[in-house]
Parts: C-alpha cells; structure tokens; sequence
C-alpha cells in the first residue's frame, strides 16, 4: 500500500468510499469535498491544505484523509478520513492520519484537531480516535441539522 498525494482522476473512487459510509458522510458533509480538492488541486500549496489517497497494489485507491489549515484557531483540521470497506481495520486510516500528523509537525504546528459527526451511528468512530490519543475539546448540538451534532478532538502533533 502506498500513499500519495489525491489526484482529480481519484474524486470518482473517493466520493463512492464516502457515500458507502453515509452516516459519517451525509450528502450535506460529501457536498464540500470537490470545491476543497479543486482549491487543493489548482494552488498545491500543502501549508494551506493538502489531501492524500491510499492506494493498493493495482492503484487502486482504498482510503482517503486530508487536512486545512483554520486561521481562526490557528490548527490544522483534519478531514474526510474513509476507508472503502474491503479494507476497514487494516490500518489505512491510521496511517493516513499519522502521515498527516507528521506533515503538520513539519509546520511546527503543535496541535491538529477534527471534527466527527456525534451521533449514534457514529460512535466505532470516537473509539477509532481516542485510541490515536485526540480528545474530546467540545460538541456543537444540532450543528449540521437536528440530530447531526459536531463533536471537536484534538491531539497533541508532537
């Protein structure tokens, strides 16, 4: 498996890993992922953002995480982190985020954070991040739309 930088070819396969995990990715989450990879794709500026894929043997893309920088918090927010499902529990997504972790640290930023969708359905998702150290900073209730709450973790990048 290898992990490169997300190409415009890889939107296809990525949104279809996104829409196979609807209920960490709702239509209204996947809707801002093209504007983000374009921004992504026409500055190649990896301070500001940047978005990587894994890929199979085949070049077969099997999981998905980038990040974006957030002046308003001065942090890094890591996002869109999915795995297509022949590969979850394979360590894909740790491996994206650790990679991610390092790259931020290169900046000297010495915090990342993300936000999770808090809802029932999602809850393998909070273990999946505690167990890689982000704790819980805070939760927007009714954020998205009822029900949909927005959970904040952040983790220590250093």
């Amino acid at each position: 498996m290898t992990i490169r930088l997300f190409q415009a070819i890889d939107q296809p396969a990525v949104l279809k890993m996104m829409t196979d995990h609807h209920f960490r990715f709702p239509s209204f989450i996947r809707e801002q992922y093209p504007a983000r990879w374009d921004l992504f794709l026409n500055m190649m500026d990896e301070r500001i953002s940047a978005y990587y894929v894994m890929v199979d043997e085949a070049d077969v893309v099997i999981g998905h995480a980038g990040y974006i920088f957030q002046p308003t918090v001065n942090r890094y927010e890591i996002v869109g982190v999915v795995t297509c499902k022949s590969h979850l529990r394979q360590g894909v997504a740790r491996t994206l985020i650790t990679e991610i972790c390092m790259k931020i640290a290169e900046f000297g930023n010495g915090e990342v954070m993300l936000y999770k969708l808090d809802h029932a359905e999602n809850q393998a998702a909070l273990v999946f991040y505690e167990r890689m150290n982000f704790q819980k900073e805070g939760i927007d209730m009714n954020y998205y739309t009822s029900g949909f709450h927005r959970l904040a973790l952040v983790k220590t990048t250093v």
